[in-house]
């Protein structure tokens, strides 16, 4: 992380302290053993592999992706880490985003969550502009349907008098911006600073849906289906033991908060947890192992890399991250 107070509140935010006792690591009995190498981009010290603030990172077929929040582009890469060119730029128009938080790859369009401007842009590989919409709140997470329905998210809206007051997370729209479906009820309790951290989720395509996933406060992935029906939850792991730290609230008090993951991804039919660590002084930082868990909740081992990091695409053996330095780097892992 850049410095201590960002490290601090990103911390209280993302926090996943449960994953791993302290010293002690997982069970050798459910790791699956395997080396890790890191494959050096083509021009290793290009400034475009560093990020001002790193949003999001992907992967097709070709290309790795980059989504830089301050920036306001997203960095097109060779998937051996060559940089070839950026979409976007800082703006309200067409092709141009405000603090951009996430991006979906999908039939050779980009669907862009852009936060600042309250829209979804689509565009193509090259940035061109296809398409888009306006929103009624401030997108978090995007992904599109095999259905072409395009799903976005965002964190609770009450405000301090909206006591107790749910409101669904999840919508449903067409490529034209009508809503067909809502899902997935907030967890809500009448203060709204600690409702966003623990409400902060990520959104995981899977086939004939997606994954809804708290990172915080709540042990269950919902697998919800292309009509945004909840079909089914799976339970987290009992083998992780949870720790929970206490984080200023309204009035002064203090509230519970513990955590999951840092980032996730899915890859096959795995799912995949960034697991943070603890810094020396006790902050809560970015971590250097994955958690891969099965379909079912289980889990099936663990991955571990080299350096911290902040953000992760899993591409088969392939690991796209961007570390902890806010740099992108590719490493290679041999599952036995």
């Amino acid at each position: 992380m850049k410095n201590q107070s960002s490290v601090l509140f990103l911390g209280l935010l993302l926090l996943q302290v449960g994953i791993i006792k302290a010293g002690s690591g997982f069970s050798q009995s459910h790791i699956l053993s395997g080396r890790v190498r890191e494959t050096m981009p083509e021009n290793p010290n290009s400034n475009s592999l560093y990020f001002a603030r790193p949003a999001a990172i992907g992967h097709d077929h070709d290309h790795i992706y980059g989504l830089d929040s301050i920036d306001s582009e997203i960095r097109v890469f060779s998937k051996s880490g060559a940089f070839l060119y950026a979409v976007g730029k800082k703006g309200q128009g067409p092709g141009e985003f405000d603090g951009p938080n996430d991006f979906w790859l999908d039939d050779g369009k980009i669907y862009v969550s852009d936060a600042g401007n309250g829209r979804v842009q689509i565009l193509d590989r090259k940035g061109r502009y296809l398409g888009g919409f306006k929103l009624k709140c401030f997108p978090h997470k995007i992904l599109v349907l095999d259905d072409k329905t395009v799903v976005v998210s965002h964190l609770p809206s009450a405000t301090p008098g909206e006591f107790l007051r749910k409101e669904k997370l999840v919508q449903g729209y067409t490529s034209s911006g009508d809503l067909v479906w809502e899902a997935v009820d907030s967890l809500s309790d009448g203060d709204p600073v600690f409702e966003t951290m623990q409400n902060r989720h990520v959104l995981k395509a899977f086939s004939g849906g997606f994954y809804f996933i708290r990172k915080c406060n709540d042990p269950l992935a919902r697998l919800v289906d292309n009509q945004g029906k909840i079909v089914r939850t799976i339970a987290v792991d009992k083998k992780f033991e949870w720790k929970t730290i206490a984080v200023p609230a309204r009035r002064g008090k203090k509230r519970r908060l513990s955590g999951l993951f840092w980032d996730c991804d899915t890859s096959g039919d795995f799912l995949y947890f960034l697991v943070p660590e603890f810094a020396p002084n006790g902050d809560i930082v970015a971590g250097r192992s994955l958690a891969v868990f099965k379909p079912d909740g289980g889990l099936a081992g663990r991955i571990d890399l080299p350096v911290q990091v902040n953000k992760i695409s899993v591409d088969g053996p392939r690991i796209y991250v961007v570390d902890a330095d806010y740099k992108m780097r590719i490493f290679l892992t041999e599952i036995k």
